[in-house]
Order: C-alpha cells, then sequence, then structure tokens
C-alpha cells in the first residue's frame, strides 16, 4: 500500500511538472505570487526571479541575472557565437530593472530579431525615451544599420579592445545621436566602419555636451559634430581616418579633443584631415594628443582650423612620411594659440596660413624639428603673429625656417631658438618691412632676412665658409646683435635705417655694410678675421659714421657725419717743433686731409716775423707738408719753429 502511494504521488508530481513546462514564463523563487498577465508571476523576493520561453520544445532562460549581475545600467547587451567565426550571431539586451531579456535572443523578445545586433541595440535605445546607461559586453557585434540616439543614452562597452561595433561591410553612420538632450556618449568599445570615405562612426547633431571616450574608431569620417552640438568632448580614444578624424562644425562650439591617438589610413580617395574646425564653429581646445603618421599615409593635414578662438596645446605632431600635407593649416582662425607642442615635419610645411586672413595668432613654447625642406611656419595670410619661446631643430635645408609673404603682416619673431648640428646656410626668418626679430638664438644658420626690426639677438653662423649672412636687407633698426663667425653680419637696404650698438666678430667679408643713403652706423664694435669690419658702398650717400671701433674701414662715398670712430681718425690735432720749411708733420688720420690749419707759436725768429702755411700738394695720407719763412719771404731752413696744428680728413 505504501508503494502504492509512493507511486501515485510520483505520478501527480510528474503531471504538475509537465504542465510547469508548459508554463511559458516561471518563478523559481517565493512561492507567494501575484499573477500580472497570464502566465507571469511577481515575486517579493525579486533575486530569485528567473524568466524563460518555451519555443519550439525548449525552455530558454531569460534571465541570467547570476551571469550578468549589474544593475547600475539600464540594460546589458551581449551575445553567443554560434558558429565559431569571432562574431555574436544571437544577440540578447536584458533589463536590468526586471532582470528580463526583453528584446533579442533566440526567441527574438520584444518582437525583435536576435540575429539583427544593430535591431537590439536600437530597440534598447528607443526603449530609453529618458535616457540611460548600455553595457555593451566584450565581443563583436556586427552592425548592418545606423543606430539613432535620441535621449541622453551613454553606450557603454567594456573596453576598446573588446567589446566592437563592426560596420566594415555597410557605408552608415553607425552611431547617430540627433536632438539627444545632453549628458550621453560613447565609452570603452570599438568602432570599424567600412573602408570608405563615405562612411562615418559617431555623428552627434543638435546634441550639445557629449563625451566620447577611450573609443576606437576607423571609419572615413570618425567623428562629427554639427548643428549646434557645443562642449562636445573626445578623450583618450584612437582614431583612425579616412576623410576626417573628428569635426566640429555647422554652430558646434567649445569642444575638446585631448589625450587621443591620431593615425591616419592609406586610401586611394584623397587626403585625411585629422581634426578640422569649421568657420562656423569655434573655442575648440585640442590637447594633449598623438599624431603620428606613417610612410604609407597620404594624409594633407593632421589639424585644420577654420574657427576662431581654437587653442593647440601640448601635442605631439609627427610624420615619418615624406610627402605628406601640412600638419597645422589655419584658414581665417582668428585669436588661435598654438602652444607646448612637439611637431615634427618631413613631407610639409609643419604650420601654415591660407586663404583668408588669420587675426592675432600666438605660436609660443613649441619644439620643431625640420627633416623636410619646407619652412616649419609659413605665415602666408595672416595679421599679427607673434612667434615667442620656441626651439627650432633644424635637420634640412628650406630657403627659411619661418617664412613671412607678402599677403601676411606684422609677424613677430621673439626669443626663439634656432639651432642646426650642421652649418647650413638658410635663413632663421626670411621676413619684410612689417616683421620684427628679436632675442633670438641663432647656432649654425643665417639670421633674419628682409625685417624691420632686428635686436637683441644672438647669431652665430659658427663657419663663415658656409654661413654667409648675419642680418640681411634689414629695415629701420638693427641694435644690440651679436654676430659671430659669418661672412658678412649686417646689411640694410632701407634708407635712413640705423645700425647702433652691434657686436660683430669673426666676419671674412664685410662686418656691417651700407646698403642705402641717410643710414646711421654707431657705436658698434666690430672685429672681423679678414675683409672689411664697416664698408661705406659707392653710392650710398648721406651716411652718419660716429662712435665705432672697427678693425679696419672700407669708405667708397663722401659722408654727412663721420667723427669718435676707433680706428678711422677723421679729425686731429697737435703741436709739433724742430720745424723748418718743408717740413712733414705725421697727422694720423685714416686718408689725406681735407683742411689743415696751422699756428705758428714763434712770433718772431732773429727779430722777424715768421709765417706758416699748408703745402696741401706736398700733403699726403701720412703727413702735412708746411712752409716757414720770414715775412720778408725769405725761407727758414734752420730747425726751430714751433707749429699747432688740426687736420680734418673727408671721406
Amino acid at each position: 500500500n505504501l508503494q502504492n502511494q509512493l507511486n501515485t504521488y510520483q505520478t501527480k508530481i510528474d503531471e504538475l511538472t509537465t504542465q510547469l513546462n508548459k508554463i511559458k514564463h516561471h518563478y523559481s523563487g517565493n512561492p507567494f505570487t501575484t499573477a500580472i498577465y497570464p502566465g507571469q508571476f511577481q515575486a517579493e523576493n525579486i533575486s530569485g526571479m528567473h524568466w524563460y520561453t518555451w519555443l519550439s520544445g525548449t525552455l530558454y532562460n531569460r534571465t541570467d541575472t547570476l551571469a550578468y549581475p549589474e544593475q547600475s545600467v539600464s540594460y546589458i547587451i551581449f551575445g553567443k557565437d554560434v558558429d565559431g567565426d569571432g562574431v555574436y550571431d544571437i544577440i540578447y539586451a536584458k533589463n536590468c530593472a526586471s532582470g528580463q531579456i526583453e528584446f533579442g535572443g533566440e526567441c527574438n523578445a520584444g518582437g525583435v530579431d536576435g540575429s539583427n545586433a544593430s535591431a537590439v541595440i536600437q530597440a534598447v535605445a528607443n526603449a530609453l525615451s529618458d535616457g540611460g546607461i548600455i553595457r555593451l559586453k566584450a565581443g563583436t557585434y556586427l552592425i548592418s544599420t545606423g543606430i539613432m540616439i535620441f535621449s541622453p543614452i551613454k553606450l557603454v562597452g567594456e573596453g576598446m579592445f573588446s567589446t566592437c561595433l563592426d560596420a566594415s561591410t555597410n557605408i552608415i553612420d553607425v552611431i547617430t545621436f540627433s536632438s539627444a538632450g545632453t549628458g550621453g556618449g560613447v565609452f570603452d568599445l570599438r568602432i570599424v566602419g567600412k573602408n570608405d570615405a563615405s562612411s562615418r562612426g559617431i555623428v552627434v547633431n543638435n546634441t550639445p555636451h557629449i563625451l566620447i571616450s577611450q573609443v576606437s574608431i576607423a571609419a572615413g569620417e570618425c567623428i562629427k559634430f554639427t548643428n549646434g552640438s557645443h562642449h562636445g568632448r573626445v578623450k583618450s580614444s584612437r582614431i583612425y581616418a579616412l576623410k576626417y578624424g573628428v569635426i566640429y562644425d555647422d554652430d558646434s562650439n567649445g569642444g575638446t579633443v585631448e589625450a587621443c591617438s591620431f593615425a591616419g589610413e592609406n586610401g586611394t580617395w584623397g587626403r585625411p584631415i585629422e581634426i578640422f574646425v569649421n568657420s562656423t564653429s569655434g573655442d575648440i581646445t585640442i590637447r594633449a594628443n598623438y599624431f603620428e603618421i606613417g610612410d604609407g599615409f597620404v594624409g594633407e593635414n593632421m589639424i585644420y582650423l577654420k574657427g576662431d578662438e581654437c587653442k593647440i596645446e601640448n601635442n605631439h605632431i609627427g610624420t615619418t612620411r615624406t610627402g605628406g600635407g601640412i600638419q597645422i593649416k589655419l584658414e581665417g582662425a582668428d585669436k588661435t594659440i598654438i602652444s607646448g607642442n612637439t611637431i615634427m615635419n618631413s613631407g610639409n610645411k609643419s604650420i601654415s596660413f591660407v586663404t583668408a586672413i588669420s587675426n592675432k595668432v600666438e605660436i609660443s613654447n613649441n619644439y620643431f624639428r625640420i627633416v623636410f625642406a619646407e619652412p616649419a611656419i609659413y605665415a602666408d595670410y595672416v595679421s599679427v603673429l607673434n612667434i615667442e619661446g620656441n626651439i627650432f631643430e633644424i635637420a634640412a635645408s628650406p630657403t627659411a625656417v619661418i617664412e613671412s609673404t607678402a599677403n601676411s603682416e606684422h609677424v613677430h619673431v621673439i626669443g626663439n631658438t634656432f639651432y642646426s648640428p650642421i652649418n647650413r646656410d638658410i635663413w632663421s626668418f626670411k621676413g619684410k618691412a612689417t616683421d620684427i626679430f628679436s632675442n633670438n638664438k641663432v647656432i649654425g644658420l643665417r639670421g633674419a632676412y628682409g625685417v624691420s626690426i632686428a635686436k637683441g639677438n644672438y647669431i652665430n653662423g659658427r663657419d663663415p665658409s658656409v654661413v654667409t649672412l648675419g642680418l640681411a636687407n634689414m629695415g629701420d633698426l638693427v641694435e644690440g646683435n651679436y654676430i659671430a663667425n659669418v661672412a658678412t653680419a649686417i646689411q640694410s637696404t632701407t634708407a635712413g635705417a640705423r645700425i647702433i650698438g652691434n657686436k660683430i666678430v669673426g666676419t671674412t667679408v664685410d662686418g656691417i655694410i651700407s646698403g642705402n643713403d641717410n643710414q646711421l652706423i654707431a657705436f658698434n664694435y666690430v672685429s672681423a678675421s679678414s675683409g672689411n669690419g664697416i664698408r661705406i658702398r659707392s653710392g650710398d650717400t648721406g651716411i652718419i659714421l660716429v662712435n665705432n671701433d672697427a678693425s679696419s674701414y672700407s669708405i667708397s662715398e663722401s659722408l654727412s657725419v663721420v667723427h669718435g670712430n676707433k680706428g678711422f681718425a677723421t679729425e686731429n690735432s697737435g703741436i709739433s717743433s724742430g720745424l723748418a720749411d718743408g717740413s712733414y708733420v705725421v697727422h694720423g688720420l685714416v686718408g689725406t686731409p681735407a683742411t689743415v690749419t696751422l699756428t705758428c707759436l714763434n712770433s718772431t725768429y732773429d727779430g722777424v716775423p715768421v709765417i706758416v702755411s699748408w703745402d696741401r700738394a706736398r700733403t699726403n695720407s701720412t703727413h702735412i707738408a708746411v712752409h716757414i719763412y720770414w715775412a720778408n719771404g725769405t725761407v727758414i731752413t734752420d730747425p726751430v719753429i714751433a707749429v699747432s696744428w688740426q687736420a680734418k680728413y673727408q671721406p
């Protein structure tokens, strides 16, 4: 009887089990439940709840709370790789509030195809109408259509090398934020777009305060902020652009690109721009990023600014390519600051101004290494450009390290260091009449050409047989410079120019050479190794030469004023005694005197008045010749007469 009872109980248990297996939703926790809708149970102890789906004779767990216990996010998306190809074939979206697999999976929960990662992610984004956090577990999700986000959602992966959205087979915008409020973003994942210039990774449209962090993106256009997407930030990400890396366009101001790595991808479609700020946007900070372009890259510009008030700070901007593009291009970009960067060119100009005037630009405290025959800074369209405190290491031979063209004005090069390990006959700064070159240190190169003011510079060419010029075609003022070991130190072509207080040593052609009329050359020290200390060219009239100390002088033109020049005596005087008619007096001038004044100190000799006069015909470049005779015309042959004399040389 007991065995029969046990068999009866077992039969009832089997019947109950069969019935339970047919129930769509099964609850395994607290038995005291209340039905919400047929087949569903609500638990008093939610931690014990599991959601299941009965499909084709199989009961599928739709909860996996123990496997994915995160409750701090809104949804968790994960997948299953059925065929072992490394790509998820079935995608699940779990609601972290309920623990339910709400979208996708084998049962196509929520009416969403579980084999379509795009559809599952889109369904979750649509469900979060007030925003939230979507966690994408590690793995590769094949994205076939773009994901549209309309609320402040944070899309979070498990690392840029762990979670991947692979859209490599379709030309799409992988993720788009559109009028999505504030506070959303993308974090810790990888996006792979199609290898086509038209593919786009993340598009932010009319959505301010988006943060993209720890993201790796490869696409035609990687990240674009547009249509008033203010304060968009990109941090600590890796950008592999085919056309554009990061774009700020259409009134998207106040953004930041920080601590990112940029590496252009080679392609046949054109040349990428890593960061582009259009003229309708501005106030963008580009800080502490790493740009490194390899030899297979056909890049045009690493940073292209059209917007105002941008900052480029503390970046590494380098390339190993010999035919790449301009590293920083500015077009109408007012009040730009470029500071603290390491900039290494090998393919083109490091910084170039083009097409539209950029006003009030500062380039300061950067390190430039020039290994290609293009200027480090090409100031073509700029007004008021301050280049200050930079270091330029020169390992190639462009025409000039910094070049200012006729389209620019007021380029000020102040307090920089220009250094070449080997001596090069190239200009540190090739400027024009509105430019200034002051307080710079130049080693192994020429100084400046064509500027208005050159003041307080240290220039050491190291070898005058290689470095031919120090400062040439100078403008208004050349003052207080130290110039050594060049063939010719200073030459000015401006009428009325002032060359004052310079120290020049070791020249072999000319220390200072005049270049136009009415120039002032004063208080200079010139010690030439050979050649001329100071040379006044024939045809340069009205020159004032005063108080200089030069090793030699070459004067080929009359001077307007000349005096006080050491080694170039133009005035002298003295007293000579023991003279007779026909005697010579050493005058000590640099040339034959133009005027001589003689005064006899003996009123009479043998009771007869004495007369002295200048014998101009016999006076030469070293001596004054004198006539001495009595008032009756008889010459005095006795060497007894004393004479006071004054002589002047007029170059």
